[in-house]
């Protein structure tokens, strides 16, 4: 089994994170955005929404 690693970026560097609280933080992180994420369709009638009332402005 692999050891869990944290990857980020930004325009100049990458930062990799190892540390079992910094993977379980990222780890709560993800698992609380897979719990409140909309649906393919839900998703897709949100952003129709949204693209409508920008259209009228």
């Amino acid at each position: 089994m692999s050891t869990p690693i944290v990857q980020l970026e930004n325009r100049r560097s990458t930062l990799f994170l190892h540390e079992d609280d910094d993977i379980s933080a990222y780890q709560h992180a993800v698992d609380h955005l897979h719990e409140i994420a909309l649906g393919v369709a839900e998703s897709s009638r949100a952003m129709t929404r949204r693209m409508q009332s920008l259209e009228r402005m």
